[in-house]
């Protein structure tokens, strides 16, 4: 015979059902837990973190750079599974170390690029990371600085008494050489991949935490500064000296070859982008500036030799009616005097400058 259900007649799973509820939200709650609280187990956590540069798409002020960055721990609830999981959400049902890049401008975690391989319990996740990291180079150099781009990185919220930052053995690697960087107006310091790490503690309040750095060090390419600066700087020394060798009578051409070559030299100066928006290099003298304003010194003081050279051979002329031997000789010395200056300033300049490369 068929049973029916009375009203009145209890039913069991009626009877469970607010328990079972109860335990769903108690089992979602330990779930959720799981992904904000340390693993259990003896503190502090050890994370070996290492980057594999896969990218250098620009060098200025800042590098920006896509690396995929490694983070590798343990954690004994998940000790008795071995899986691998690839994909937009393989990582949002774990606990992850809150690592953060410090200093870092614009990062951004590509979402289909990531996965995480669990052993055991030991656990590598590894990620694609975009981003963007300063620069700092040496201004006073410029352009024959080395910059150093710097990768520092920390955990958020836990410090050293509950989880230990180290670098892997392989700390800041290359999977793909870029052994040739020039079309960024840039080369690797010692003429290979250049990369030193370091990690240390740092103190904030009462409490302290790791700090993991790694730096990637640059030699800026001189061809293009070379180019676009020093040799037209001295261009410019050189035809201003050309007052020297026009006919003294010939003030308008003089005066002429005087103004062009002032009013090039500043323009040159004043419009110059070889710096960029570098803040570092915008409020810091340099050698460039050194030698564009010693070149703008010598510009200048041919266009003022040749107005006091005019200037007493209208003069004199005007008392005795006669242009005076002094004014040309006055001529016939800056011929020698000018170049031997402007060439004793280079050959020290450039010795300095051997002296400075990296």
């Amino acid at each position: 015979t068929q049973s029916t259900w009375e009203p009145n007649q209890p039913l069991f799973i009626y009877e469970m059902l607010p328990i079972l509820l109860i335990a769903a939200q108690v089992f979602l709650i330990n779930a959720a837990d799981d992904l904000y609280i340390l693993p259990p187990g003896r503190k502090p956590i050890n994370v070996s973190l290492s980057i594999s540069l896969e990218s250098i798409r620009s060098i200025a002020s800042d590098a920006t750079i896509d690396v995929h960055f490694k983070m590798r721990w343990y954690d004994g609830r998940h000790a008795g599974s071995s899986f691998l999981l690839s994909g937009t959400g393989a990582i949002d049902s774990f606990w992850i170390p809150d690592i953060t890049f410090i200093t870092t401008d614009k990062l951004k975690y590509v979402e289909n690029n990531r996965y995480i391989n669990v052993t055991k319990g030991h656990i590598v996740c590894n990620q694609k990371i975009h981003m963007r990291v300063p620069c700092v180079p040496n201004p006073a150099h410029f352009p024959f600085d080395k910059i150093n781009c710097r990768i520092i990185l920390s955990s958020y919220a836990f410090d050293s008494t509950e989880m230990t930052l180290r670098w892997y053995p392989d700390g800041v690697n290359f999977p793909i050489h870029f052994s040739n960087i020039n079309h960024l107006g840039f080369r690797w310091l010692n003429g290979n991949q250049d990369c030193s790490v370091s990690q240390t503690l740092a103190t904030e309040g009462r409490r302290t935490f790791w700090i993991l750095e790694g730096d990637l060090l640059f030699a800026r390419l001189c061809s293009i500064h070379l180019m676009g600066w020093f040799l037209p700087c001295a261009s410019l020394v050189i035809a201003s000296w050309a007052t020297f060798y026009v006919n003294l009578a010939s003030t308008p051409a003089r005066a002429a070859i005087g103004m062009t070559t002032c009013l090039s030299m500043l323009t040159l100066i004043s419009g110059s982008d070889l710096k960029g928006n570098s803040v570092y290099l915008l409020i810091s003298i340099s050698t460039s500036d050194v030698y564009a304003w010693v070149s703008f010194i010598f510009v200048i003081s041919a266009f003022c030799e040749f107005a006091f050279s005019d200037w007493q051979a209208k003069r004199k002329k005007a008392l005795y009616g006669s242009r005076p031997m002094a004014v040309k000789y006055l001529t016939q010395v800056s011929r020698v005097a000018f170049p031997a200056l402007f060439g004793i300033f280079n050959v020290g300049f450039w010795i300095y400058v051997l002296s400075i490369l990296p």
